[in-house]
């Protein structure tokens, strides 16, 4: 088994014991805000629900590609993703790579420039189950 499957086998496992409003987001679900999104956009339409989206959410196009933001504030124009849990691991293992092997706090910060629902736990999966060969620095690091 490698180590994207060992991960993704323990991150479902936690992820289904969630409830239904934690900040991990299946590929259906990020789909679902996106269109929500552009209804609301289109409709000019403002309910609550309409509201609660709009100020969590933002959307970005990339290409041809809508990506949900955080939404962009004046003071702060760096962008921040949303990304499904599909592609979790993937930036995990970039991330890692590119900070050195760093452990879980030098990772937590790099996500946290870049993604708003990569928790602590999904950074503490990955290095549980890093596969590189300074395995055993990535493991003391993240103690």
């Amino acid at each position: 088994m490698t180590s994207r499957e060992k991960f993704y086998e323990f991150f479902y496992k936690i992820v289904n014991e969630k409830n239904n409003n934690s900040v991990y987001l299946s590929a259906v679900k990020y789909n679902k805000i996106v269109s929500e999104i552009k209804n609301v956009r289109s409709s000019g339409i403002k309910s609550n629900k309409a509201h609660r989206i709009l100020k969590r959410y933002d959307l970005i196009t990339i290409g041809e590609e809508d990506k949900l933001i955080l939404p962009l504030l004046e003071s702060n124009t760096n962008i921040v993703y949303y990304i499904t849990n599909e592609n979790i691991y993937d930036v995990l293992h970039d991330v890692h790579l590119s900070i050195g092997h760093g452990g879980k706090h030098r990772m937590n910060a790099e996500v946290k420039k870049k993604y708003k629902n990569i928790t602590q736990e999904a950074v503490s999966i990955y290095l549980k189950f890093c596969q590189s060969k300074l395995f055993i620095i990535c493991t003391i690091l993240s103690v």
